[in-house]
C-alpha cells in the first residue's frame, strides 16, 4: 500500500474550514463544543528545559502525558528494553 501524505494534506485542505460565523454561533455555547483553556507544560529535556502548551485535545484512551519530552536521537543510554 502506497501514502501520499501530500495527497491527504491537499485533500484536507480542499474540504475548506469552519465558516468563522459558524464558529461563533457554535464555540461555548453547544454541550461538546467548549474550548479548553491551554496549560503550561514545563519540562527538563537532555538539551534544557523546555516550556510549551500541553495537547489542546482530550482523548478518552490516550495518555495525558508522555515520560520524556523532547529527547533528541542518541541522548539516551544505550541499553536493551525489558519486554
Amino acid at each position: 500500500m502506497h501514502v501520499s501524505l501530500t495527497r491527504i494534506s491537499l485533500w484536507i485542505l480542499s474540504l475548506g474550514v469552519f465558516d468563522p460565523k459558524y464558529v461563533e454561533e457554535t464555540a461555548n455555547k453547544k454541550e461538546g463544543h467548549e474550548e479548553i483553556k491551554p496549560e503550561m507544560l514545563t519540562a527538563e529535556t537532555p538539551v534544557g528545559t523546555y516550556e510549551g502548551y500541553t495537547d489542546q485535545v482530550q482523548m478518552s484512551e490516550t495518555p495525558e502525558h508522555y515520560d520524556t519530552a523532547l529527547v533528541p536521537r542518541g541522548a539516551n543510554k544505550a541499553e536493551w528494553l525489558p519486554r
